[in-house]
């Protein structure tokens, strides 16, 4: 019962990068990209995911 994405795929490859941006432990990057995308696609689940990733690796450095 998987669902397919409804998202374009620009969006799609910029929600990608947001998460390697968080990976490589670039916080303030990421989130000048997750303000950049809320503009662009308003609030989105994805979105909220990676500002608690952010939040969970600065609090715990994982």
């Amino acid at each position: 019962m998987g669902l397919t994405t409804t998202r374009p795929d620009d969006v799609e490859a910029d929600l990608k990068e947001v998460f390697q941006t968080i990976n490589t432990g670039t916080p303030e990057q990421a989130r000048k990209q997750i303000a950049e995308l809320k503009d662009d696609i308003g609030e989105d689940p994805e979105l909220v995911k990676a500002e608690v990733l952010i939040k969970r690796k600065e609090i715990i450095g994982k």
